[in-house]
Formats: C-alpha cells, structure tokens, sequence
C-alpha cells in the first residue's frame, strides 16, 4: 500500500505517545456481505465500552455514530490511506491502550511491511487472540475440547459422522478453533465481494464465520456427493477457521507470516489454479487479494486432505508441512484420509 501524509492511527493508542485518537466517519454506505465486517464491528463495539467506562464524560452518542458508521463500511476506507479523509472527526483525549493491544509504533513499523495490504487488517490480525509462543500452544493444543454439531438430521450425512471427521481425520489442533458445526436449510448467494460472476453462477454450500469460530452447511450442499462434502467442504470451512483472522494456536507474528506467505502463493504464476479463487473479483485490489487469500488457503489445505494431494504445487505442500506441524506434529495425512473415507463407507485411497 502506498504511504501517505495521512497515517492509519488505530483506535487505542500509548498514552506515552501523547497522541489523540481520531476515529474518522463517512456518510458512505458499502455493500454488504463485506468479508470480516461483522469481526470488525464487534471489536470496535468492545473497544467503545471500554473507553466509555473509563472515560463516562465522553459523549456515548458520537461514539455511537463512529461505530454505527463503521457498520456502513467506513472501517475499510478509513484505514486505506491513499483515499481522501473526506467526512466530520472525533476527537478523542487521551485513553490508556489495553495491555494486549500493541504499541502503535510497532504497529506502524510492521503495517509497512505489508504494502499490499491494508492497515486496518495488519491491525485486526496482530491483535485476534492468540498465544504468546510456541510453549504455549505445546500447552494448550491438545486440551479437551467440546464443540456443537447439529441440524444434519436434515442433510445426508450424520451428526456423529459429521463429529468423526472433525475429532478423528483433522489435525487436533484445529478443534481449538471450532465452536460449532451445523446444517441449516436456507440459500445463501455468495459475497457480493467475490464478484457478479460468481454471484450468478455459484451457489454456496457453506460459510465459515471467523468471529463465531462457527461452519455452517446449507441447502447449496444438498444433494452433493458425500465423498465431497466430507473430503472437501468440510475441510475447505475448517480452513477458514485456521487462517490468520481466527487461528488462536497461532502467534501474531506467525498469523502474518501465514497471510503473507499465501498471499505470495496467490499471485505466484506457479500457484495451485483454482477456478473458484481464480474467479474471484474486485475493483478493489487489495479486497480482492484478502479474499483470494483466503479461499486459497481454504482450497489448497482440502487438497491437502484430499487424493488432490499430488496436484498441490510443492511450495503449497511445503507451506501446508510447516502449519499443520504447528497445529499438530504427529499428525498422518493419509492415515486420515483413509479414515475419512471409511467413515462415509468409501474404499481407501491407492495412496
């Protein structure tokens, strides 16, 4: 991203920096469905809180409109720096920054690291929970974890098989980042961020929310081949939920490093062709990157499940070796995909 005279000043700042905190708001509506808006909000929903319990004096409505803006869309054209500030400020004295969030400086140094990206989201990622090393996700990975599975009642596989393929065919640690998993029977049309030509020739089969650390099948699923729905789209949702945006096993700077290192992949020439990732489009490049990204890493880590796995070019085999060693050392890709596969009562695979 190119630098301007305008720097992204994120919403707590040192108090040590002597800085105000400016939260600036457009009369611009965006469309909706807007990828990780939602995660955005509720952040700025917890910050504003925070600020306002600390700060009573404050006026709790023009914090409201900050926030009630943000759900406009604002959040991401205050953060690109290159676009003109036009719009009212707020003002803000003072506010002593939380102990987990960074230190502006160290957010401002790192930002500049990821040009294609935009601050907001360098800022959204370094401050998700995480852990604070590698020790402590040796502690916590494999902990005793429940999570919800329901509704497939109505769907063609199972609740319990549905469960299996969760507890017994992933890498453990990836069900520290899952809430839930549900089948519920409505139609979803795809994001309008992904572009009209996916919008009029896809229908969803599912959506991860990063936020909720929930999956959710629906009726664009219905009536797939099971062999797909439990060796590709559930595994490509679970994904979702061990990028950079939800992954809780991962350190701050290991999420980026993540981000960046699949972004890179997603404008190799070399990279695994996709025609879901590769028909994806925005007028907004740098959008368009993060949700590339996104669903590459989603697309490239079930064909890592998959009997796709030799098609995977060897720097995203390579990629994938390294994460899923985070998210689980012993873990036996083949082995799991045999047992996937007798958990839908199909033959193992050759290889």
């Amino acid at each position: 991203m190119p630098e301007s005279e305008n720097q992204f000043i994120p919403p707590e700042a040192s108090e040590a920096q002597n800085e105000q905190v400016n939260i600036v708001f457009e009369d611009t509506v965006a469309e909706s469905g807007e990828s990780g808006k939602e995660r955005i909000v509720q952040g700025i929903l917890r910050k504003i809180d925070k600020i306002w319990q600390k700060h009573p004096k404050l006026s709790k409505l023009v914090l409201t409109l900050a926030v009630v803006a943000d759900l406009a869309g604002v959040a991401d054209y205050v953060a690109r720096q290159s676009h003109p500030k036009v719009g009212e400020q707020i003002v803000l004295p003072n506010i002593q920054r939380r102990a987990d969030v960074v230190e502006y400086n160290e957010f401002e140094k790192t930002a500049k690291s990821y040009p294609d990206v935009e601050p907001w989201r360098v800022y959204e990622i370094m401050n998700a929970d995480a852990v604070s090393s590698p020790a402590e996700r040796d502690e916590v990975r494999e902990l005793p974890r429940n999570f919800r599975v329901n509704g497939f009642e109505k769907f063609d596989i199972s609740n319990e098989t549905v469960e299996r393929i969760l507890r017994e065919t992933l890498p453990k640690g990836f069900l520290r980042n899952i809430n839930s998993i549900s089948y519920r029977d409505y139609h979803q049309a795809m994001p309008s961020t992904y572009g009209m030509n996916l919008v009029e020739s896809t229908r969803q089969a599912a959506h991860a929310d990063s936020s909720e650390k929930s999956i959710e099948i629906i009726r664009g699923a219905k009536g797939a081949n099971i062999s797909w729905v439990a060796n590709e789209l559930i595994v490509h949702e679970s994904f979702h939920l061990q990028d950079w945006r939800a992954n809780s096993l991962l350190t701050a700077d290991e999420r980026l490093e993540l981000f960046k290192g699949v972004a890179a992949r997603v404008k190799s020439p070399d990279r695994y062709k996709s025609n879901y990732v590769e028909d994806i489009k925005n007028n907004d490049k740098h959008l368009e990157l993060e949700s590339k990204s996104a669903e590459y890493f989603a697309e490239i880590g079930a064909a890592y499940m998959s009997s796709k796995y030799k098609q995977l070019p060897k720097p995203d085999r390579e990629l994938l070796d390294g994460f899923i060693k985070k998210m689980d050392p012993k873990f036996d890709r083949v082995k799991a995909l045999k047992k996937r596969r007798e958990l839908i009562g199909e033959p193992p695979p050759y290889s």
